[in-house]
């Protein structure tokens, strides 16, 4: 045996002495660089774990934030509409005289056109005695008094002062722009645009990939729901829209959601599926909430890359650690001292 190798202090001689040499000494070496290399791959699928659970609130949370300015930019776009109408003087003439026929005349080609191309779905005229002088959207129905229901219009009447944003009604609810009209001192009403929130949550959905439900609690908003609705009651939660009826309807009957006054994750399993939920406030006009804004995702795809990378490591760190024994298997069959020279 040459001098180098008896006085290497980590040589085969002291691995031997150590482990018995032969097969059990490099067996023994490769199970603890495996058991190493499994305690850096743990401290490593502990911090993707951690960076999976960020990833997963960031994304939900950017939904939500997606959705909010959605619904404020519909908002700004209806009550835009409807500050043209308030500013006309034919409308002004025609509101002063209460004139449903002039007004309907006059605003026919705008509604007709917001319509079709912005997805308006409210249009029309208010009296100062918070009475519906005319329904663009369902002109045989007017000289109703909304004053209990419709707070938008209520709290735009009493302070004479423009409202906008959510609003519940009685068959269903919508992001509204109320604008008062008035000539001088002399106030003569109201006038609306409102827009549908399903075409919203739908435009964030192809964007984001997230499911989203729009909840509403008649006992929060103080508006009794139509019977048109009473299908889509769940408890006290009422499934205005939605971009998947049928899995929310589910969640809501197996699970339920809290109508809770902050941003709340959980979890869902459903079809063999793992979703990520998310609830936030839903606030109206006034900024009293009225219920809640659900959203699911599922990260399968995300977990799924996740779990292939940790497959490959696992196999690196088998593969490392049977190169490894039959290394030392070598070295130390080259090291050993042969029988002739014993």
């Amino acid at each position: 045996m040459s001098s180098s190798f008896r006085w290497w202090p980590l040589g085969p001689g002291l691995v031997r002495a150590c482990c018995g040499g032969g097969w059990g000494a490099a067996l023994a070496a490769a199970v603890i660089l495996v058991l190493a290399q499994g305690l850096m791959l743990a401290v490593l699928f502990g911090a993707q774990d951690h960076q999976l659970a960020q990833q997963r609130s960031e994304q939900m949370r950017n939904v939500g934030l997606s959705l909010g300015a959605a619904l404020d930019n519909a908002g700004r776009f209806a009550l835009a509409q409807a500050e043209v109408q308030v500013r006309r003087d034919d409308v002004l003439d025609a509101m002063a005289r209460e004139d449903r026929a002039a007004l309907a005349h006059l605003t026919q080609a705008s509604y007709d056109y917001l319509k079709g191309q912005a997805g308006v779905n409210i249009f029309g005229f208010h009296s100062k005695d918070i009475r519906y002088l005319l329904r663009m959207h369902s002109p045989r129905n007017f000289n109703d008094d909304i004053s209990g229901f419709r707070q938008m219009v209520v709290a735009a009447n009493r302070s004479r002062h423009y409202q906008v944003g959510l609003e519940m009604g009685r068959a269903g609810i919508g992001v509204r722009g109320v604008s008062v009209l008035a000539r001088g001192e002399q106030f003569l009403g109201t006038f609306e645009v409102g827009m549908d929130v399903q075409p919203l949550i739908e435009s964030v959905k192809a964007v984001t990939n997230a499911e989203i439900a729009v909840l509403v609690s008649p006992q929060m908003s103080g508006v009794p729901v139509g019977q048109e609705l009473e299908g889509r009651r769940f408890g006290d939660v009422v499934m205005m829209a939605t971009t998947d009826e049928r899995r929310f309807a589910t969640l809501l009957r197996e699970q339920g959601l809290d109508m809770a006054g902050e941003t709340r994750f959980g979890e869902y399993r459903a079809d063999q599926r793992h979703y990520t939920v998310m609830t936030q406030p839903l606030v109206d006009f006034s900024g009293r909430m009225i219920g809640s804004i659900a959203i699911l995702k599922d990260f399968a795809e995300l977990k799924s890359g996740i779990k292939q990378t940790r497959t490959e490591l696992w196999v690196v760190a088998l593969c490392t650690g049977m190169m490894a024994f039959a290394l030392l298997r070598v070295v130390l069959l080259g090291a050993a001292p042969s029988r002739d020279t014993a």
